[in-house]
């Protein structure tokens, strides 16, 4: 089984082609768009 991708910071999720799609009281949620559809994957917030 996989699991989601998380990226520690928003510049690292950007590098790698994933652009900001919603934001959560604990995470921000990024998305890449790939031929099979989308690849979505989490940026933490800092505390």
């Amino acid at each position: 089984m996989q699991g989601i991708m998380t990226f520690a910071s928003i510049e690292e999720a950007v590098k790698f082609g994933f652009t900001v799609c919603d934001w959560t009281s604990n995470a921000v949620v990024v998305r890449k768009r790939t031929p099979g559809g989308w690849m979505n994957a989490l940026v933490p917030h800092r505390r």
